[in-house]
């Protein structure tokens, strides 16, 4: 129970960093210039690292709960027709495209291509959204 306390904080604080860099890096690109830019690639390798945690705790919890389910004896077919796996693997998946928006983000500021990587990091902050969304919608479950 430890353990799945402290990677749901893991989880949730790292959701909180990735949001918080995005909204930060929005309100850098409405000002890009030359004199931002490393802040720019600092906090777009900041927010990557956070989608890391965020992956791997997400993994941990999701391995969690396919564990608890099967020592109560769930079969994994049930487990996976449950709506809870099926709100955490669409979770997964905004969190896997909110890592490529971000990572093309990276490239396109990387080349001073600024419009354009403030469109992937709107298309991230949204997507972080709506996961954070669904993180809020299990916790009440």
């Amino acid at each position: 129970m430890l353990l799945k306390n402290l990677l749901i904080w893991v989880h949730l604080l790292a959701m909180a960093g990735v949001f918080g860099g995005f909204l930060y890096g929005r309100m850098i690109f409405s000002s890009a210039d030359q004199s931002y830019q490393g802040i720019i690639h600092a906090l777009l390798k900041t927010s990557q690292f956070f989608i890391g945690l965020i992956l791997i705790s997400g993994f941990a919890l999701f391995y969690l709960h396919v564990q608890n389910s099967l020592q109560i004896g769930t079969s994994l077919g049930e487990i996976f027709k449950d709506g809870m796996t099926h709100i955490i693997l669409t979770k997964l998946l905004l969190l896997v495209a909110v890592g490529a928006f971000a990572g093309i983000g990276s490239k396109k500021a990387q080349g001073g291509n600024y419009p354009s990587a403030e469109k992937m990091w709107l298309l991230a902050l949204v997507s972080t959204s709506v996961a954070v969304l669904l993180g809020v919608m299990l916790r009440s479950i």
